[in-house]
């Protein structure tokens, strides 16, 4: 008779031999009055639920319950030792780590969209579809709409600063968008004035302007593109083989989009000219004819 495998068990283990999981760093810690809070709580009830650990001692749920053990002088605590995880691999692993946070965890828009994209990016490089109902759920777990929860994940293409200023309500997340659709350099400068204390508002306006309500004309767009692509041209030309490739890996879908669009954009070009040339030959064969 095959005995069934165990999942976990509780048992109790010494906080000497327990250390964080190294990806809980995304994750910030409770502020010391939270922090107070929690420990007196597990002081005067004791501990409500056990931490979640692999059987090495690394921690997968609970960081904070374990730093409030700690601030008590607690010498053992409550541990869950999870079995099925530890044998389910590193990606099963981190997998509970985001969703226990997510779950138990104050969590502030820019930590969940963190989370948000580090489940989608498990999710592709393992060959799994990610639901866009995974996404609803994260989304309403924390009040916001999926399209929201986007824009927050858009967000984490602005430096920190922007980021900053979005949570603390001194710049709109619309604007913090846009600022993420600009080139590095132009991200980087608008870092540097909120890093020397320029207002956020006045710091991105040159950037992104005051968008009007009136469509923009075509041809108003594609100069502007021209413009872009002839400035950046002349000084990127020659540098090509100084990219990091590995800083730039995020931004290659929108690299190809570009390519994509340009090259449609090239074609358009290419066959309107053509419709000329041979308009131009029959004006041409027109006015001899009107001669004779």
């Amino acid at each position: 008779m095959k005995h069934k495998k165990v999942k976990w068990k509780t048992e109790h283990r010494p906080l000497s031999e327990l250390k964080p999981h190294p990806k809980n760093v995304i994750f910030a810690d409770l502020s010391d009055a939270a922090l107070d809070e929690l420990a007196s709580d597990m002081d005067a009830h004791g501990q409500e639920h056990p931490i979640d650990i692999l059987p090495d001692g690394t921690v997968i749920g609970g960081h904070q319950r374990l730093r409030a053990a700690r601030r008590l002088g607690w010498k053992t605590i409550r541990c869950r030792v999870r079995f099925d995880l530890a044998a389910a691999g590193e990606v099963a692993i981190e997998e509970f780590l985001l969703r226990d946070n997510l779950l138990r965890r104050q969590l502030d828009p820019i930590e969940v969209a963190r989370v948000y994209r580090r489940l989608k990016e498990l999710a592709k490089n393992n060959g799994r579809a990610f639901k866009g109902d995974v996404r609803d759920l994260i989304a309403k777990r924390f009040g916001k709409s999926g399209r929201t929860l986007d824009r927050w994940l858009r967000l984490l293409d602005t430096p920190l600063e922007v980021q900053n200023a979005v949570i603390a309500g001194t710049l709109r997340l619309v604007d913090g968008g846009k600022v993420a659709d600009l080139p590095e350099d132009l991200r980087e400068e608008i870092a540097d004035r909120l890093r020397s204390g320029q207002a956020p508002k006045k710091a991105v306006s040159k950037y992104i302007g005051n968008r009007s309500t009136k469509p923009v004309n075509v041809g108003t767009l594609l100069s502007r593109l021209v413009r872009d692509v002839k400035g950046h041209s002349v000084v990127l030309g020659d540098r090509v083989e100084e990219i990091k490739a590995a800083s730039w890996v995020r931004d290659l879908k929108t690299l190809r989009e570009a390519h994509e669009l340009i090259s449609r954009i090239c074609a358009r070009i290419e066959k309107n000219a053509a419709r000329i040339d041979r308009q131009d030959i029959v004006n041409h064969y027109r006015d001899q004819g009107d001669e004779e």
